[in-house]
């Protein structure tokens, strides 16, 4: 029996580009915003003599956090909603205008995959975060890679061991005592690396929303 990609389903790709294209110029243009925001404080401030409150935190500190997602794939219809807890330590705090702060930690990740067909997958790996610490918003971008286990019988992914490769942008907004609000946007890459002469591979878009908890 040969098992075959599907044919393109009836999610609507071009309102879910035209979504991601609005995704991406609303953060960055809220992160422009609230830089202009904060250089004007940081103006104000040294003026008159009064330092503002560091919102930047210290090396060695650790972030924990918890992202859901709805995840469409590019050249299929499959669609799922993904989890992602994560614990990452803070490794370097960069001096600017905003304290740029680098985390390196682990993120898991379960999806439950709904469309074609119902099935799981179930993995982690290695995450990398930069984020600009202004006090209000905060524009952040990640670099993660790992792996995985599926068991989506729907495609020919030609393994059920699976690499994972992804990239993300977004807006970190903090709440009181640590705790964060989190958004954005986040593209996916599996494949199964060459471990069988069909290696398709499959690309995702994924639209994140979550909370964060310094400590």
């Amino acid at each position: 029996m040969i098992i075959t990609r599907p044919r393109v389903g009836k999610f609507p790709f071009r309102r879910a580009t035209t979504t991601l294209l609005c995704v991406v110029a609303v953060t960055l243009g809220v992160a422009r915003a609230a830089h202009a925001d904060d250089v004007r404080a940081s103006n104000a401030a040294a003026t008159s003599d009064v330092a503002l409150p560091s919102s930047a935190p210290a090396i060695g500190s650790y972030e924990a956090g918890l992202q859901a997602a709805y995840s469409f794939a590019l050249g299929s219809n499959a669609q799922m909603v993904t989890f992602f807890p994560r614990l990452s330590r803070v490794v370097r705090v960069l001096d600017g205008p905003a304290p740029g702060v680098v985390t390196f930690g682990v993120e898991g990740m379960f999806s439950r995959i709904f469309e074609p067909t119902h099935a799981m997958e179930l993995g982690g790996g290695l995450l990398l975060r930069y984020r600009l610490a202004f006090p209000r918003v905060q524009p952040y971008a990640e670099l993660e890679g790992g792996m995985l286990y599926s068991d989506l019988r729907h495609f020919d992914l030609g393994s059920r061991v699976l690499f994972t490769a992804q990239g993300a942008v977004g807006l970190q907004v903090p709440l009181w005592n640590g705790l964060a609000a989190t958004a954005g946007y986040r593209f996916r890459h599996i494949s199964n690396a060459g471990q069988s002469r069909s290696n398709p591979g499959l690309n995702s878009n994924l639209l994140i929303a979550g909370l964060a908890y310094a400590f």
